[in-house]
């Protein structure tokens, strides 16, 4: 199928929790919900630059980093942007029970509260371009100029990533 509606450059995807939506941000300053049968639900606007990031939680909240450094919260059902934070973030990614948001920023990454509060920061060798919660919400595995597994609260594991190069995508295996 293809999903038509952004009228410039797709930037970023992020999976429905349980797989039924997609949720697409753009150059167009737009981020859009979508059906799997190629049904447009939503439009959330308000940005002023293009969407670089977006993860949608397990409770419906849809979080939106753009180009100017600010990121956002949706509720659900909420389609105009509101203005959660600027923090200048390379990556966000939902703990799976929707709790808390990861925020790679820099070279650190932040455990956020629904309120915005930084409840554990861990920093990481050099910038990081992706996030990810394991399964179970206990471990954040991360890439960059490095690669890792971070337990908030615990260990850090770190994989070196081969020099002048840098690890854009990381993911945890299903089990």
């Amino acid at each position: 199928r293809v999903l038509a509606g952004h009228t410039a450059a797709l930037a970023c995807l992020a999976w429905s929790a349980d797989g039924k939506q997609l949720v697409s941000g753009g150059s167009d300053r737009t981020v859009r919900v979508w059906d799997l049968d190629g049904t447009q639900r939503e439009v959330l606007t308000g940005f002023e630059r293009s969407a670089t990031h977006v993860s949608w939680s397990r409770t419906g909240q849809i979080a939106v980093a753009d180009a100017n450094g600010f990121l956002y919260i949706f509720p659900p059902g909420d389609t105009k942007a509101r203005l959660f934070k600027q923090v200048y973030p390379h990556t966000i990614a939902w703990r799976p029970d929707g709790d808390r948001l990861a925020v790679g920023v820099g070279s650190s990454i932040q455990i956020w509260d629904s309120n915005g509060n930084v409840t554990s920061e861990q920093g990481a060798p050099g910038n990081l371009s992706n996030i990810a919660w394991s399964r179970d919400g206990k471990r954040i595995a991360w890439a960059g100029m490095n690669a890792g597994v971070w337990e908030p609260g615990g260990e850090v594991s770190t994989l070196n990533v081969h020099a002048n190069t840098m690890a854009t995508s990381i993911d945890w295996h299903p089990d």
